[in-house]
């Protein structure tokens, strides 16, 4: 289901749509492939990274088409990754849908993106929080490489067609029957910065006091032994790059010497070039962990690959929010030419990791300075762009547990260890099972995409929970009213600072949370001062309905209402 129809974006999108009637007064499918376009373009800028081997700083208007036409070249493969098994609603086939497809592409969301998502470091407020969110983004862009899937295709279909017929004629391969046989077998493989990424998130550079104890607790002996043991057997070539890494595993004095140089003397008092050399290491052996999902192209990896590719991110992603950038950067590199200052700037530039055209705190402001005053909704846009970042950080975090529980079972159960106190005290949403092995017992949101609201969702959780009948614990949630119950308690329990900045009020955590993601109209406001009101009574009221000890489901009120009856009795206390 699409939920985003009534988000900020559409109201921000109209410069660019004025002289074009053909993106006026969209209807929801309308909508639903536009959202879909500016999700496989940006999704698909990572991957042209990966199948360009350099970061992007910006797209030249010349650049714009070449660009373009790698996203449809390759639309099959990145719809596949992006949407798994919804049908697409464009075909592929049909020329005048692939028109149109590289029109939206070439005059709208590419200009789009070149105007609101590329950033340079000094312009967002990094928080720890922040920062966290930027790493884990990253490594959901870039954990599949789709460049893979059609040299796999092609080998595969060249060997099995040698091996029927005579081994040692030249076989021509027709592109249509590759493209075919891509799809019907193909899954996807882990990229080259995948366990570089992964290794950034182990050892958590926002807190370098605890870097090398995240280190010790996941590469030990037994864990990396197991790993090498286990699943695919790796060539000799892999053997050959990975030798001395081996090498170091089996002796455990010298296992035990490479990881203790991160100690967090010697990492604050490294630049950038030596942190990433460092990690770059290290995630040789996080690449042992992968290496059922990765091939020998992407598992023998070079460190100037992969600096090429994060060059630009790496004085925001192997730092903490304390860090001033003239201690970590490595000044005494002498330049060739004297840059320009635009130069520099563009130079600095790197395209966010996450579309924030959703919820953008400057397009909100705007927004209610554009809309006549009356019943409007007054905020502070610095505390909304603070709840917006870490309603991304929860949920993201989530995320990253949810991907690690398919990719890598140790580490999911390592980055629940991390937040134990939040998911599994506070939220309950996995109990440990004994020795730090977790299971999840209790859904929750981990997808940005299903948390918006629109008109008629925000209009049906205030008429059906006025109605809701509860009896002990025979009663049934509004579904999007318990999405956003789990969501503002997933921020109280992984970002506890938004609580103290909204003065531990419960009004203003669910007044933001609709500041934040909607609805919005855009000839009229989408919602007002009465319809918080009514939600926050709404919340209330179920709140002293719903007794967890008159309850047999525990479970759902520790992730739904436990820490917001925390909140509402807090009020009471400082009233």
């Amino acid at each position: 289901m699409y939920n985003k129809q009534d988000s900020i974006f559409w109201w921000t999108l109209e410069p660019y749509v004025k002289n074009n009637p053909e993106y006026k007064n969209l209807s929801l499918s309308e909508k639903t492939i536009i959202e879909q376009g500016f999700r496989l373009a940006y999704y698909g800028l990572f991957q042209y990274e990966l199948y360009t081997g350099r970061e992007l700083t910006y797209i030249e208007q010349a650049h714009i088409q070449e660009v373009s036409n790698y996203i449809i070249e390759n639309y099959d493969a990145l719809y596949k990754t992006v949407y798994k098994d919804l049908e697409s609603p464009i075909d592929m086939t049909n020329p005048n849908h692939v028109k149109r497809f590289q029109d939206l592409l070439d005059t709208l969301v590419i200009p789009y993106i070149n105007d609101y998502s590329f950033v340079t470091k000094d312009k967002l407020g990094l928080s720890n929080e922040v920062i966290s969110t930027i790493e884990m983004q990253l490594c959901f862009k870039n954990r599949y490489d789709i460049n893979t899937q059609k040299l796999d295709a092609e080998k595969e279909l060249k060997d099995q067609q040698a091996a029927n017929n005579n081994p040692y004629c030249v076989v021509k391969v027709d592109e249509e029957t590759i493209k075919k046989e891509e799809f019907e077998n193909w899954k996807p493989k882990f990229s080259q910065l995948y366990p570089f990424l992964v290794t950034v998130l182990i050892i958590d550079p926002t807190h370098p006091e605890n870097i090398c104890k995240n280190i010790k607790s996941v590469f030990t002996k037994d864990n990396l032994k197991q790993a090498y043991d286990s699943g695919r057997k790796l060539s000799d070539a892999e053997l050959k790059h990975l030798e001395s890494t081996i090498d170091m595993v089996e002796n455990e004095e010298d296992l035990k010497s490479t990881l203790l140089a991160f100690t967090e003397d010697h990492w604050l008092n490294a630049d950038i070039d030596t942190r990433f050399k460092m990690t770059f290491q290290l995630s040789k052996l996080t690449s042992i962990f992968f290496k059922d999902k990765m091939d020998e192209t992407t598992m023998i990896n070079h460190e100037s690959d992969i600096y090429d590719l994060l060059k630009n991110y790496l004085s925001t992603i192997l730092v903490c929010e304390d860090e001033k950038e003239e201690d970590i950067i490595d000044s005494t590199i002498p330049e060739v030419t004297q840059p320009t200052p635009e130069d520099v700037e563009k130079r600095k530039q790197f395209l966010y990791p996450i579309s924030m055209r959703d919820f953008d705190v400057d397009d909100i402001t705007n927004y209610y300075e554009n809309m006549k005053k009356g019943k409007q909704i007054s905020f502070s846009p610095v505390k909304l762009e603070d709840y917006i970042n870490g309603i991304i950080y929860s949920i993201s975090y989530l995320r990253l547990v949810k991907v690690m529980s398919q990719d890598c079972e140790l580490l999911k159960n390592f980055f629940i260890e991390r937040k134990r106190v939040a998911l599994v005290n506070s939220l309950k949403l996995f109990k440990d099972d004994g020795d730090n092995h977790f299971e999840n017992i209790t859904d929750y949101p981990y997808n940005l995409d299903q948390i918006f609201l629109t008109s008629s969702i925000l209009s049906n959780m205030i008429d059906e929970s006025k109605d809701c009948k509860i009896e002990g614990n025979n009663y049934e949630l509004n579904k999007q009213l318990e999405t956003m119950l789990k969501v503002i308690s997933m921020l109280v329990a992984l970002d506890p600072r938004i609580v103290r900045e909204m003065d531990y009020s419960i009004e203003q955590i669910i007044e933001y949370y609709l500041i934040c993601l909607g609805p919005y109209k855009k000839t009229k406001l989408g919602f007002d001062k009465n319809d918080v009101k009514d939600l926050i009574n709404v919340v209330k009221k179920i709140n002293k309905k719903i007794n967890k000890k008159d309850s047999n489901r525990e479970n759902d009120y520790y992730s739904t209402l436990y820490l917001i009856n925390k909140l509402i009795h807090f009020d009471k206390k400082i009233d």
